[in-house]
C-alpha cells in the first residue's frame, strides 16, 4: 500500500493542461437522473445537502451511489461504470486493464474507503451518496503521490468508481488532448508480481489506474504513481468533521 511520507516532496510541474468543456458540476438533480437511468435500481439520495454550504476547496456537490448497490465487489462495480462509459462515448473507450490484470486486483485504498465510510454514516442509508469534490485541478501538476500527502485532514483521493461515475455524469470531462487526465489515487493495484509493456517489467505498487483522453477516445490505463508529467491530476472529495 502507498506510504504517505515526504519522499514526493518537490514532485511539482507546471500543467499547461487544465478542463475544456467541463467548468463545474451539474445541478444535483440533473447528476440523480442520470444515475438512475444508468442504474435504475438506486433508491434514496438525500438532496438537501446541496443547498448547505460548500466545504472549502471544493468545486461542488456530486452524486456518488455506494458501489455496493451497483454490484457484490468494488472491481466488479467498477467494470459496470467501465462498461456504460464506452457505451456512452460511442465506443470511443479503451480499457487496457480487460482481460490482463481482472478487477479482483483493483481495491481502494484505506483512506478512501474511510471517507466514503464518514460520509455513507452521515448519510445513512440513502443509496446515492451527495459528495463535496473536485474533478482534478486542485492537485494540478504533482504527482498522485504527492497529492497523497498534501492532502487536508478530512480529503480523500478518489478511485475508479467515483471517477467513472462523475465521468458518466459529467460526459463534457475528458473531450480533448489538453483535458487534464485523472488519477485514480484513491485504489491500488495489488496481487501480481509484475506486467510486460514498452515500460518493460515494473512492480504493479507503482502503478495506478488513471482516464485520459488520446486520439479521440478515452483511455482508461496504468500509469506511474511518482510521475509528474503535469498531464493528469488526482480529484478528491471532503467530509465535514461535524
Amino acid at each position: 500500500m502507498f506510504k504517505y511520507t515526504d519522499q514526493f516532496s518537490g514532485k511539482e510541474v507546471r500543467s499547461d493542461h487544465g478542463y475544456l468543456r467541463y467548468s463545474r458540476p451539474n445541478h444535483i438533480n440533473e447528476q440523480i437522473s442520470a444515475l438512475r437511468s444508468f442504474f435504475p435500481n438506486l433508491d434514496s439520495a438525500d438532496i438537501t445537502i446541496a443547498n448547505g454550504k460548500l466545504l472549502d476547496k471544493a468545486e461542488g456537490w456530486f452524486a456518488i451511489p455506494r458501489w455496493e448497490k451497483i454490484a457484490p465487489t468494488y472491481g466488479e462495480a467498477v467494470q459496470k461504470v467501465l462498461d456504460l462509459i464506452k457505451q456512452t462515448r460511442h465506443g470511443a473507450f479503451y480499457d487496457h486493464f480487460q482481460g490482463e490484470l481482472k478487477f479482483k486486483h483493483l481495491r481502494q485504498l484505506r483512506r478512501c474507503s474511510d471517507g466514503f465510510q464518514v460520509i455513507g454514516d452521515q448519510q445513512k442509508s440513502n443509496d446515492i451518496l451527495i459528495i463535496p469534490a473536485q474533478f482534478g485541478m486542485r492537485h494540478a501538476g504533482i504527482s498522485a503521490g504527492r497529492a497523497l500527502s498534501v492532502m487536508e485532514s478530512n480529503e480523500f483521493a478518489l478511485g475508479p468508481f467515483a471517477v467513472g461515475i462523475m465521468l458518466l455524469t459529467h460526459p463534457k470531462r475528458l473531450m480533448g488532448y489538453h483535458d487534464i487526465g485523472i488519477n485514480c489515487s484513491g485504489a491500488e493495484l495489488f496481487g501480481i508480481q509484475c506486467v510486460k509493456e514498452k515500460y518493460h517489467l515494473l512492480n504493479l505498487q507503482d502503478l495506478i489506474p488513471i482516464f485520459w483522453f488520446d486520439v479521440g477516445s478515452v483511455y482508461f490505463d496504468k500509469f506511474f504513481f511518482a510521475s509528474d508529467n503535469g498531464a493528469s491530476s488526482t480529484p478528491s472529495a471532503f467530509f465535514s468533521n461535524s
